[in-house]
């Protein structure tokens, strides 16, 4: 009988380079274990223990009055536990419980109820220094991870815009990015 040989396939890896990938530049930063990031999203530095994570930004969905415990956000997979809320001017909304975080429903329980009016559409921002763009993620990183890993994300480069997670405004604007005809985001 002939020996058999197990051949294994792995899905096409699109590139997110727009034009020359030689032009890219990339360094080593560490996810902290535990902490999931998505290829091609927007990054974030822990100011406190230089990690990144995915950019801690999203935007309230509905408009809250003070002393509601629970708000809907336009993406909540961003934050984790524990994170401490703000709005874009600075007012503080409140920290998130442990399993606080509803990815289903995009919702974010609080500890205590909110003392913050937030009006739909606000920016809401984790307070760590993630809510900062730095760079964009080339790999992905499972969030059941048991140890740090060490990614190569994008610091510059032509990237095609369409492919990247969490790419608004502000985080063009906090990258010293451009967007371009042909779908090409320069930063």
């Amino acid at each position: 009988m002939p020996p058999t040989q197990t051949t294994e396939t792995f899905p096409r890896r699109v590139p997110l380079e727009a034009v020359r990938a030689d032009l890219a530049v990339q360094i080593p930063l560490t996810v902290k274990a535990a902490t999931g990031v998505r290829r091609a999203a927007v990054l974030g530095v822990i100011t406190a223990t230089d990690y990144i994570r995915e950019r801690s930004r999203s935007n309230a969905a509905a408009a809250y009055a003070v002393g509601v415990q629970v708000i809907e956000v336009d993406d909540a997979s961003v934050f984790i536990p524990g994170d401490v809320l703000k709005l874009e001017d600075g007012t503080a909304v409140g920290t998130i419980a442990a399993a606080g975080v509803n990815v289903d429903d995009n919702e974010l329980t609080l500890v205590a109820v909110t003392t913050a009016e937030i009006a739909d559409g606000d920016a809401v921002l984790a307070s760590d220094g993630s809510q900062v763009a730095k760079a964009i993620a080339d790999e992905a990183v499972a969030a059941a991870q048991s140890v740090d890993t060490v990614l190569s994300p994008y610091i510059g480069g032509a990237l095609k815009r369409s492919l990247l997670i969490g790419l608004d405004d502000s985080a063009i604007a906090e990258l010293g990015g451009a967007v371009f005809p042909g779908d090409i985001f320069k930063f």
